[in-house]
């Protein structure tokens, strides 16, 4: 969870980054529906401490000026740690930004690979929240996780950046592979 929160930081800090003074007539009914920016092949690093802890690469980005949120299409991006080791990694097509409330929202062909963690999350639709550091899809969203020796896919699925924990609120199913498993397939 450290890699998507690092992820939405970086989004976020690219957003406040992508804000200019540029001044528009305050009585346009148009600023929300109208991008105040657009980019075309967006490449965001942060560097911490003269270290890369994040890189993002859109296609394409619009900000929108009247609600503070702002899209990105055919997103990618990679965290670091502060000794310079890859924590995470992942993409999507659609990335929706609400900078207010402080969501996020990833659409189509999302594949998260925390390495840190060591597991990968594959969906179509997921939420995550900054203020209470959780990612969430809908109840009628399938979910595919990997980890190790643990495959599985489930609907309602919440995670905690807080507890790193994770939970489906419905049934799971799925494939957990044991050492006897892998030893009885060897022979």
């Amino acid at each position: 969870m450290k890699t998507v929160s690092g992820l939405i930081s970086l989004i976020f800090a690219s957003s406040l980054f992508l804000s200019c003074s540029l001044k528009y007539d305050e009585g346009s009914e148009s600023k929300n529906i109208t991008p105040e920016l657009k980019f075309e092949n967006l490449q965001f690093r942060r560097y911490e401490d003269e270290k890369i802890t994040m890189k993002l690469y859109a296609e394409q980005m619009e900000q929108y000026k009247g609600n503070g949120s702002a899209y990105a299409k055919k997103t990618s991006f990679e965290t670091w740690d502060s000794e310079g080791n890859l924590t995470s990694e992942g993409s999507c097509i659609l990335l929706g930004m609400d900078r207010e409330k402080e969501t996020y929202l990833l659409f189509n062909d999302i594949v998260m690979n925390n390495i840190e963690q060591n597991f990968k999350i594959y969906a179509q639709k997921l939420k995550w929240d900054s203020k209470t550091n959780q990612l969430t899809s809908s109840a009628d969203e399938k979910i595919y996780l990997l980890r190790d020796d643990v495959e599985m896919e489930g609907y309602g699925f919440s995670a905690s950046g807080v507890s790193k924990s994770f939970s489906f609120e419905k049934p799971v199913t799925g494939t957990i592979t044991t050492k006897d498993d892998q030893e009885e397939g060897d022979q």
